[in-house]
Order: structure tokens, then C-alpha cells, then sequence
């Protein structure tokens, strides 16, 4: 199993970051980075576009 974290894939980046995890609900409650926004790949197609 590969390990990431927020901290390890932005540590050579001067900028601030943000992760966006675009998978289903169910798939970030298993397993997902710490720090990561879900906003699902659906919901950006369909309403939450405006946010980005």
C-alpha cells in the first residue's frame, strides 16, 4: 500500500493546496487521505459547480 498525506505530497509546494476527493460517499468513508474535501464527481456535474 502506497502512504500519502497532505503533508508529503504538498511539502515541496510553496502555494497552499487543496485536495478534492471526486469519488462516492461510501467510497471516502472506507479509506481516503486525511485533509481531502469530498465533492463528488456527480454533484459537480450537477449543482455544486458554482462552488468551484
Amino acid at each position: 500500500m502506497i502512504q500519502f498525506t497532505m503533508r508529503n505530497a504538498f511539502s515541496n509546494s510553496n502555494q497552499e493546496c487543496i485536495l478534492l476527493d471526486v469519488r462516492e460517499q461510501n467510497e471516502y468513508q472506507e479509506s481516503h487521505i486525511p485533509g481531502a474535501l469530498l465533492l463528488n464527481v456527480a454533484d459537480i456535474e450537477t449543482k455544486r459547480v458554482k462552488e468551484l
